[in-house]
């Protein structure tokens, strides 16, 4: 997670961990937004997350119709959405929502997949209350923010685990231009950490308070 009151952490980064750390599998810059989504008559606040096309690959999280977004919508900044059951349930009433237009302050997105339910998270959000769109169409037209919040990061086993951990740090350091006398602006959490994390109540209300970016590993 980014030290200070600075987003330290980019798209730039993410690309870099993705494509020179050999024992990294993918990588998703994360930009999150809380906005309004409407369809039709019918409205409803929610997460809307930018990410990669591997988001799901990272996350484990299967598609239940439909398809996940890929790197040419990336690419264009495509105005497509994959959504969570709670917009299925609070927007479309459980009907099929696939190739039907939600807006996002006025921008129309269009459904091109439906996520399987997931339930409740560690920190006890309800995961399945998002939309996810490509982290361009995050970054350039729904967030209006230039920095990732996160980068999530799959490598390819635990035990590549530590190896990647000290080659992410070592690159970031290093992007960041940062002398070795200076602490990092960044902090790496694994999935473990996260969970232990979750089930300690002080350390639990330090984390739901923080709102500094960060990078995130998951074998």
């Amino acid at each position: 997670m980014g030290g200070g009151e600075a987003n330290t952490l980019n798209i730039e980064d993410a690309l870099a961990i993705r494509d020179e750390i050999p024992e990294v599998v993918a990588a998703s810059p994360e930009v999150r937004s809380q906005r309004v989504v409407v369809y039709g008559n019918r409205n409803w606040a929610t997460r809307i997350y930018g990410q990669s096309a591997d988001y799901l690959q990272i996350r484990q999280w299967p598609i239940e119709s439909g398809r996940m977004f890929d790197e040419d919508d990336v690419g264009e900044a495509a105005l497509v959405a994959v959504v969570g059951q709670t917009l299925v349930d609070e927007l479309f009433e459980g009907s099929d929502p696939i190739g039907e237009t939600i807006r996002v302050r006025g921008l129309p997105l269009e459904v091109i997949g439906v996520l399987s339910r997931k339930g409740m998270s560690l920190m006890g959000s309800v995961q399945d209350d998002i939309v996810i769109v490509p982290y361009t169409t995050g970054f350039q037209r729904i967030s209006g923010r230039s920095h990732a919040m996160v980068i999530n990061v799959q490598v390819f086993d635990q035990g590549s685990m530590d190896l990647a951990r000290m080659k992410i740090e070592d690159l970031l350091r290093e992007r960041h231009r940062l002398a070795p006398y200076q602490d990092n602006d960044f902090t790496i959490q694994t999935q473990e950490e996260v969970a232990q994390a979750a089930t300690e109540t002080s350390r639990v209300t330090t984390f739901l308070l923080a709102s500094t970016p960060g990078i995130s590993l998951s074998p």
